[in-house]
């Protein structure tokens, strides 16, 4: 656990260094890069049996290497994954090095992400750390691939450009299905919010807070030999409930601020809170929503730091800020205290 606790600190110490030099396009260059680099060191320093999914994807990979491309459709796995795993493995034999590959595009897609989005770079890091994003993709590597290539279409929606949106989508799509659910922004990022309709939608998702056993019951009946249901409806996922909590929070401070400029500016961003919202009260009776949570609570990582500028009262900010970074370092260490990254192993003591 030791190494993750120091990561923590490093990402302090850019937090000053960020305080220093201002927020200069160079400086913020250099605090993304430099944060990016230092978390993808730890993830490729590591053994590959450090997260719960690895031995599986190694023994696939291992396989695929033999496997004939026309038997690929017929494996349980999603096609794009089975693809770029069986193309990779004839160039590359190592395991570990393909687990570098897959991080190193995590950790680019993240870093673009933030630094393009986020007012403030090390916060940003810092939330992707302490709310588990960071440690998740060691290993749930298919849907952390999906969420990768997903950044890049949240940019491409951001600035209109609806085929290239819809193509980074489907090539996400390709490695877990549920990131077809982000297709449901586009016309959401056409619609104005104001106080008055987040303050609606909010009372609708209070609704579906209190109805979600119902709705449960009746999917239950209507599907009631899936094998998502039977794979999920009996798992418990320990992030969930936090997760609900935090768009909660961030929602009621949307409202609380009531600023024109944070509906207009922020408009698709409060959309993903009000979709996560909605997929994470439903991962209360399906965890498989949880999964599917998971895509909008990425935004969480730069609308929270955005926010922070909204409040006028420098003293105020100050504590909001220490009381975030304070609070989320204590739900890491939660979070290490039940997850499969620990204990770390560095990849020259493996085996």
């Amino acid at each position: 656990m030791l190494i993750y606790v120091l990561n923590l600190f490093l990402i302090i110490a850019w937090m000053f260094f960020n305080k220093l030099c201002g927020k200069q396009e160079k400086i913020r260059y250099i605090i993304s890069w430099g944060i990016a680099f230092q978390l993808l060191l730890v993830m490729v320093l590591k053994a590959d049996f450090v997260g719960t999914d690895l031995p599986v994807y190694s023994k696939l990979y291992i396989q695929l290497k033999y496997i004939d491309w026309r038997v690929l459709p017929t494996i349980a796995w999603d096609l794009g994954y089975t693809l770029f795993s069986k193309f990779m493995a004839i160039f590359i034999s190592n395991v570990h090095y393909f687990y570098c590959l897959i991080y190193c595009f995590l950790i680019i897609a993240f870093r673009k992400y933030i630094k393009e989005n986020s007012d403030d770079i090390p916060l940003s890091f810092w939330l992707f750390i302490t709310l588990g994003m960071w440690g998740q993709s060691f290993y749930v590597l298919r849907q952390y691939i999906a969420i990768g290539i997903c950044l890049y279409a949240l940019s491409a929606l951001k600035k209109r450009k609806l085929l290239l949106y819809i193509f980074y989508i489907i090539c996400a799509a390709l490695f877990h299905k549920t990131a077809l659910v982000l297709l449901i922004l586009y016309p959401m990022n056409y619609i104005r919010l104001n106080r008055s309709r987040v303050i609606a939608i909010s009372g609708g998702l209070f609704l579906l807070l209190l109805s979600n056993g119902i709705i449960f019951d009746v999917i239950v009946k209507i599907l009631p030999n899936s094998l998502y249901l039977q794979k999920y409806s009996d798992y418990e996922s320990g992030s969930g409930y936090t997760m609900l909590i935090i768009y909660i929070l961030l929602l009621l401070w949307v409202m609380l601020i009531n600023n024109k400029e944070v509906y207009e500016k922020y408009c698709l961003d409060i959309w993903m809170l009000f979709c996560g919202c909605a997929f994470q009260i439903m991962s209360i009776n399906l965890a498989l929503f949880n999964r599917v949570a998971l895509y909008f609570f990425v935004n969480v990582i730069v609308l929270l730091p955005n926010l922070l500028k909204y409040e006028k009262n420098i003293y105020w900010r100050t504590c909001i800020k220490c009381l975030i970074y304070v609070i989320s370092a204590i739900l890491y260490l939660r979070i290490l205290q039940i997850s499969s990254i620990v204990p770390y192993q560095f990849i020259w003591n493996e085996g």
